[in-house]
């Protein structure tokens, strides 16, 4: 089982046995305090022993209340920590941690175990609960590794991703694991196991008085917050840069703060020389002029979805969903060669824009009616009078937002269209949240499940990808303000454009949404051979044929997609079958 997660080892692994008992560790070191430790480590004292994954970023604090005059908690590592603060608040101490985490604590003198994962989901923990027997690992593999353990595939796992759709909670590919839920912990004795939820968000209270200034000051305060918790790391640390409204906030913040130690940021930037839709080039170098950073440059022109198929990267884990894996893998093999471990990213940052349903209300209550009109000038601009017409429809504010629901399946067979259906109704709507869409989407299986996919690629690179956006102060902060800061005159991201003057280039700062990698991945389409389609295993073939429709299939094959619906589609099927080929592959 350990083999099977060597390539999150760098740094040597470890395993100890205790009768009934194995606990193992690959060690990836990029916090000072973790340099040389092997875990797992026991305090003989207590007869406790832990496993632990990630990063505390709320040390001074913790420290500050399990000291005690203990002089030797100061350079202690996390894991250290965290196996003081269980000693002292026991199952509820996960509720004390700030920042990305998973570990396991075993107690030798009673037999009983202790995991956790922190609430949003950065870390990853996959558990397969056999009565007597309770098995956990980082990844789905590492429990595949076991002889008990069948491969079998989880139907309703398939349903949902060739949907489109984030699973349901806690469902993995494989019929007998289970992926242990963002903010909850699991405790085991004997026979019995029992899963806990100990987080869910606290909303600011917000005076409606506050005005554009205050939201921007606090918004930055606490992005600036985060990303200084995420630069703790042994080697230099690295920056994707897009030249976005995500990605380019972050890179300044953490250039500014290393500027102040005579530091440089090193950045990681996707260009096309070809495709120049697809280049953001004008504002990547504008921000890394702004910033004196120093800029990689990765091409991006020949990283089309279906090329190099016998390279593509295999999870063992899972199909892949990202169509532009090409790109991801490249960034990270470059950013590990520069020598930086650490890579931070702000991928997580469009998330808090879903389902600003009331903005025109906001707006008018808020701004006036002549930002109201620039802002929905600005739609009108951008995509046309029928989406405008649509977003003041949604935007009356007369009905509380809920989240919506799509019934086009239509690429499936009916079965697994109405699988992927009570997949996706069945999730609960958050309740008393101002954006209900908004919230599912950060705190529900959507980005757990993009953690839990982009950290294989990431580890095998030597890369420890850090998101500001996913900080949970962040996050209880953007789930609290009006939808007039999140879209307004300038358009999406009302409230980072007002918090980066100065920060960012104004020609960065003000800029148009992103450009589309549409073209890159249409340019794959046109190169592919489609005949080759379906010309994979017959168990493959049995599974494609109970999921997906094969009249659409053909005409996809035949005439080529007319939306990127269609496109998304079919790459999932491309991929799944991709996969099954390369799971014959040993693990």
């Amino acid at each position: 089982m350990l083999s099977a997660i060597a390539h999150r080892g760098v740094d040597g692994a470890r395993l100890c046995v205790d009768g009934h008992t194995a606990l193992g560790y690959q060690s990836f070191w990029t916090t000072p305090e973790e340099v040389n430790e092997y875990q797992p480590l026991t305090d003989t004292s207590n007869q406790l022993s832990i496993v632990f994954d990630g990063r505390l970023d709320n040390r001074a604090t913790l420290l500050k209340q399990l000291q005690n005059g203990d002089a030797s908690l100061a350079h202690c590592s996390d894991a250290t920590l965290v196996l003081s603060a269980y000693q002292h608040w026991g199952e509820r101490c996960p509720e004390h941690f700030l920042g990305s985490f998973a570990f396991l604590i075993y107690d030798h003198k009673t037999n009983k175990g202790f995991c956790a994962r922190d609430p949003m989901g950065s870390r990853t923990l996959f558990y397969h609960d056999r009565g007597k027997t309770l098995l956990v690992a980082s990844e789905e593999c590492a429990l595949l590794a076991h002889p008990d353990i069948s491969d079998a595939l989880n139907n309703d796992r398939l349903a949902s991703y060739f949907a489109l759709q984030p699973p349901a909670m806690g469902d993995t590919f494989f019929k007998n694991i289970v992926e242990l839920l963002p903010a909850h912990s699991l405790s085991f004795a004997g026979e019995h196991s029992t899963l806990t939820g100990y987080w869910s968000p606290k909303l600011h209270t917000l005076s409606p008085d506050l005005g554009n200034k205050a939201y921007a000051e606090q918004f930055l305060e606490i992005l600036n917050l985060s990303v200084e918790a995420r630069m703790r790391s042994i080697t230099p640390v690295g920056a994707m840069l897009s030249g976005g409204m995500d990605s380019s906030p972050v890179a300044a913040l953490a250039a500014k703060k290393l500027k102040a130690k005579d530091q440089t940021l090193r950045t990681y930037s996707w260009v096309f020389d070809e495709l120049s839709a697809c280049d953001e080039r004008s504002y990547i170098d504008a921000c890394n002029q702004y910033f004196n950073s120093e800029a990689t440059h990765i091409k991006g022109d020949d990283c089309w979805p279906y090329h190099y198929p016998n390279e593509w990267p295999f999870n063992p884990n899972t199909p892949e969903s990202n169509i532009f894996r090409h790109l991801k893998h490249r960034l990270y093999i470059a950013s590990s060669a520069n020598g930086s471990r650490v890579l931070l990213s702000g991928a997580s940052g469009d998330l808090y824009y879903t389902g600003i349903d009331h903005w025109l209300v906001s707006n008018l209550r808020h701004q006036g009616i002549r930002t109201t009109l620039k802002a929905a000038h600005g739609i009108y601009q951008q995509w046309g009078l029928m989406a405008l017409c649509r977003a003041m429809v949604r935007a009356t504010g007369l009905r509380r937002p809920r989240i919506t629901r799509h019934n086009a399946y239509s690429w499936m067979t009916s079965s697994s269209s109405h699988t992927a259906a009570a997949i996706r109704d069945a999730a609960i709507e958050p309740q008393d949240a101002l954006r209900p869409a908004q919230q599912q989407q950060l705190l529900g299986s959507y980005t757990a499940n993009g953690v839990s996919r982009e950290s294989y690629h990431a580890y095998k690179a030597g890369i420890d990808v850090r998101d500001p956006f996913l900080d949970l102060r962040l996050v209880e902060f953007m789930l609290s303000v009006p939808d007039h800061q999140l879209f307004g005159p300038d358009g999406f991201k009302q409230i980072v454009r007002n918090a980066t003057k100065g920060l960012l280039p104004e020609a960065v700062r003000l800029r148009p949404p992103n450009s589309s990698l549409e073209p890159l991945a249409r340019k794959g389409f046109e190169q592919l051979d489609r005949s080759r389609v379906c010309g994979s295993s017959s168990l493959t073939q049995d599974i494609l044929a109970s999921h997906i429709n094969m009249d659409w299939l053909g005409n996809i094959i035949d005439n080529g997609p007319t939306s990127e619906q269609d496109m998304l589609a079919f790459w999932q099927i491309y991929s799944f079958e991709l996969w099954m080929s390369q799971r014959d592959i040993p693990l």
